[in-house]
């Protein structure tokens, strides 16, 4: 286990110091692009932009509601997570199985689950079209938009139409009741109601101002993110320019700091290995 430890500290090390490295060289020509971009207040369209690099910051608008293909949900926001559960054995210990709500896929990235707004039964991350004054918002961008509220305003009469049930006023379902036993401390239950699924959302509070900074490419009304630049298209708050410059400027201290981090690292990961050898002397053979 020692072993294992100390190679896996070595490694970390490693690419902490290969990152530092990398973020202080490419910082100069990232921070370049951005100084060069066109500051687009009110995000106001320009022909004479087309094709330059352009951030535009405002108030989010979203084409509401966002329906859910899966279940005909309408949701009061612009930026969803549907969570997909199915009822089923979780793991078995000797003749003892446990049950469990296992998800069905975790990654609600862009290209994830079968990507965003699939219609697929898994797990997705939901958009609905958004513009940002007279820009198209990609739907990749909303992925930085947060969604935590779990969301209860259900209308039960016009989930039967798509065949779902509304259960503990929280989940839909395609069975009356939900299999299994459950306390805040852990779950259990039995083989009756395998294969149950269960549907819950994660929606925009709606405190959230949405109000964000964009950076992109103007390719007509849309933006298009930029190749070679490896930032966060979309960043929460109305930002200017010297505002994404301080927040992407990799500074020599920046690169110190990646470079003691990275030592100490693989000062751990030799002494653990150290360790190890030590407490597992090679047993001396008897002439």
């Amino acid at each position: 286990m020692g072993k294992v430890k100390g190679i896996v500290l070595i490694a970390a090390g490693a690419l902490v110091l290969a990152a530092g490295i990398s973020g202080f060289l490419s910082s100069p020509e990232t921070v370049g692009q951005i100084e060069s971009a066109v500051y687009l207040e009110g995000g106001t369209l320009l022909p004479e932009n087309e094709g330059k690099l352009v951030v535009v910051s405002g108030k989010l608008e979203g084409e509401l509601p966002l329906v859910d293909s899966v279940t005909g949900v309408q949701l009061p926001c612009l930026r969803a997570q549907r969570i997909v559960e199915v009822y089923e054995a979780s793991k078995t210990e000797g003749e003892e199985t446990t049950w469990d709500w296992e998800r069905v896929g975790y990654d609600y990235s862009e290209g994830g689950n079968n990507g965003i707004n699939t219609p697929e039964l898994v797990s997705s991350a939901l958009v609905a079209p958004t513009k940002l004054g007279d820009f198209t918002v990609p739907e990749s961008y909303l992925l930085q938009v947060s969604s935590p509220k779990l969301y209860q305003d259900y209308d039960p009469a016009a989930l039967e139409e798509y065949g779902w049930n509304l259960v503990q006023d929280i989940y839909l379902s395609d069975s009356q009741t939900l299999p299994g036993k459950q306390t805040l401390e852990k779950k259990w239950g039995s083989a009756a109601g395998a294969g149950t699924v269960r549907i819950s959302y994660q929606v925009v509070s709606p405190d959230d101002p949405l109000l964000y900074t964009c950076i992109g490419i103007q390719r007509g009304d849309t933006l298009v993110k930029a190749e070679g630049l490896d930032i966060l298209p979309m960043v929460q708050g109305e930002k200017t320019i010297d505002d994404l410059v301080d927040a992407n400027e990799y500074t020599s201290s920046a690169l110190i700091i990646s470079v003691i981090l990275a030592a100490v690292l693989v000062l751990l990961g030799v002494r653990s290995l150290k360790k190890t050898a030590k407490g597992n002397p090679r047993q001396k053979q008897n002439p």
